[in-house]
């Protein structure tokens, strides 16, 4: 669970330099985390 909440954080930085939504990443994340 915990690696996987890292790998969701760095694709979600990749997408916040490009000007994507990351909302839908950090939802995962936070799923994850619970």
């Amino acid at each position: 669970m915990g690696r996987r909440a890292v790998i969701e954080t760095k694709s979600s930085d990749r997408q916040a330099k490009k000007g994507l939504p990351v909302f839908s990443s950090c939802d995962m994340l936070e799923t994850d985390l619970k």
